[in-house]
């Protein structure tokens, strides 16, 4: 996966849970704590910073090779 899809998919991501409808997933983190979501193709690390979300992807797994990139508004 290249760089730039991993930012874009962060990048989504982000849009999403700093959003209405990512308000029940951030209000269940404090600040500084982080969780992980696990979908079909990726692992997501979510961290709330500042009361928003960063999402780093750590992983692809149809790749199954470790990416680590953080991406930040």
């Amino acid at each position: 996966m290249k760089k730039n899809d991993v930012q874009e998919i962060a990048k989504h991501y982000m849009k999403y849970l700093n959003g209405p409808l990512g308000q029940g997933v951030m209000s269940s983190l404090k600040e500084g704590e982080s969780c992980t979501l696990k979908t079909e193709d990726r692992v997501l690390k979510i961290t709330r910073k500042e009361g928003r979300a960063i999402v780093q992807v750590l992983e692809s797994v149809k790749e199954n090779s470790s990416i680590k990139n953080n991406y930040s508004q």
